[in-house]
């Protein structure tokens, strides 16, 4: 990307509301003729790289948790000449932004969903309370952040009604799609808790796990998710990730331990 133009100490963000069919994520078929509603502006400072824009328009539109997918059209104007009137001068920037979300109805939880290769996948760590569940160390602020911890049981039949616990190919195929198993681990973890590049907005987090009652570890420097693929009568296959490699791992535990969920959609 070219540096923005000399000048300019603001970036305007027209946020223009789209019907995208949340097919057309990723590698999905192409996009409908879209409806087009009024656009949102928001005016904020950043940094001088278009790249420090991308990341300052995508970060502003996903706390605004849309409910549809949403293009980004990212325009530049001189803060000292701008009013919400003016027209903005376009660098041709502009990027799909299609994470709705998904309320869970026995808890009302709401997380971010996202379409990647040929599956919608949830965007966050299950967090809901169920039987054979902790929260990391036992304190409930580790289960908001993180999501919560479940053993391979309740895993099976954690996620709510239209979603289930991913099977090991499944997982392979969301590996693949993101480049390969070597490089995987960095696309699709997180930018704000890790070291991640967080490319297909799956956002994977170091919550850690469990290997029995009081016994935790790993808690921000790793994050492991099970599988619904048994592989002996007392393990099941897993994928986890760490801090400071680039790749998913594709493991085995111990059913009695407690990992993350990552639902997807039936």
């Amino acid at each position: 990307m070219t540096t923005i133009l000399n000048g300019l100490a603001a970036i305007a963000v027209i946020l223009t509301f789209l019907g995208i069919d949340c097919e057309s994520i990723h590698d999905g078929p192409d996009d409908p003729v879209p409806k087009t509603a009024e656009p949102i502006k928001i005016l904020g400072d950043v940094g001088e790289a278009d790249a420090d824009v991308f990341d300052h328009a995508y970060d502003r539109v996903q706390d605004s948790k849309p409910d549809e997918p949403v293009t980004v059209n990212v325009e530049s104007v001189d803060k000292s000449d701008y009013t919400s009137e003016d027209p903005a001068e376009s660098f041709g920037t502009s990027f799909i932004y299609n994470n709705p979300y998904f309320t869970d109805p026995r808890d009302g939880q709401t997380y971010r969903i996202v379409r990647i290769g040929n599956r919608t996948w949830m965007a966050e760590n299950l967090n809901y309370k169920a039987v054979n569940s902790s929260c990391y160390d036992n304190d409930e602020f580790n289960c908001k952040k993180y999501g919560r911890l479940y053993g391979w049981g309740t895993a099976m039949s954690v996620c709510p009604i239209g979603w289930r616990l991913p099977s090991s190919a499944e997982w392979d195929d969301l590996v693949q799609v993101a480049g390969g198993s070597a490089v995987a681990g960095k696309m699709l973890k997180s930018k704000t808790q890790w070291n991640g590049m967080d490319k297909y907005n799956f956002a994977a987090l170091p919550g850690g796990y469990r290997r029995n009652r009081n016994s935790f570890s790993g808690v921000g420097s790793y994050g492991g998710w099970w599988s619904a693929t048994d592989n002996t009568g007392s393990q099941a296959h897993n994928r986890s990730m760490r801090l400071k490699l680039d790749r998913v791992n594709g493991d085995s535990h111990h059913k009695g331990y407690s990992y993350s969920v990552r639902c997807v959609q039936e």
